[in-house]
């Protein structure tokens, strides 16, 4: 059956319509559309108050001890555990005539403190002493350790800080005008509380473990 010309011409029509519209749609999907962005989530550090380490006004450790594997541990380390600060602290002067300062316990279950009398860290474990570092730092005054124990920050009477890093041996200055430190769980990032004479320049800051980075979290005012 031939079509006649007139219906010819309305099918032309119609496919050309057809045509047209979906060359538009290419154009549009090919030039104008929007392609949706990935949503990225900012990963924030969590700092659980100021201070998190635990120790109180003496260095004392303070606070939840880490868990490590019992079976693991010589009954020598099973002992150390089962003790109080107050206990390790007694033992270890004791035995080594040492004045124990800042006693802390790293996410290895090993205990870390800061001699008193010489100036230097040890780690004790297995009623042995270990020295961390030769460096000797005199008259320390507070103690903010990280939770894996590898970095500290010092604080002395004269409102100098410092960070060390055990792994590196590495010493960094931090601005005298921070005080009250503590480590987020990474050991990457400090909390403190900056103390000025000036009311209006007193904040709850963060910063990465070195000092920089700075990011001013909370106004204390006077």
């Amino acid at each position: 059956m031939e079509l006649n010309p007139r219906t010819k011409k309305i099918i032309i029509i119609l496919i050309f319509i057809i045509l047209v519209i979906i060359l538009a749609y290419l154009m549009y999907l090919l030039f104008f559309q929007v392609t949706p962005e990935a949503v990225v989530i900012n990963e924030q550090v969590q700092i659980n108050g100021l201070p998190t380490i635990g120790n109180d006004e003496n260095g004392q450790l303070i606070g939840n001890e880490n868990t490590t594997n019992s079976e693991s541990l010589t009954n020598q380390e099973k002992t150390d555990k089962q003790k109080q600060p107050e206990a390790i602290v007694e033992t270890i002067d004791a035995t080594s005539g040492q004045k124990v300062f800042g006693l802390t316990r790293n996410n290895t279950g090993q205990l870390q403190y800061y001699d008193q009398n010489n100036g230097q860290f040890y780690k004790y474990f297995s009623g042995q002493k270990v020295l961390m570092s030769d460096k000797i730092f005199h008259n320390v005054e507070q103690i903010a350790w990280s939770h894996n124990g590898q970095r500290a920050v010092l604080e002395y009477p004269d409102g100098a800080n410092i960070v060390y890093d055990f792994i590196r041996q590495k010493q960094i200055t931090l601005p005298p005008e921070m005080t009250g430190f503590s480590f987020d769980s990474t050991g990457e990032k400090i909390a403190a509380k900056v103390i000025t004479d000036f009311p209006d320049n007193n904040w709850i800051v963060t910063a990465n473990y070195d000092g920089s980075g700075i990011f001013f979290v909370e106004h204390l005012g006077d």
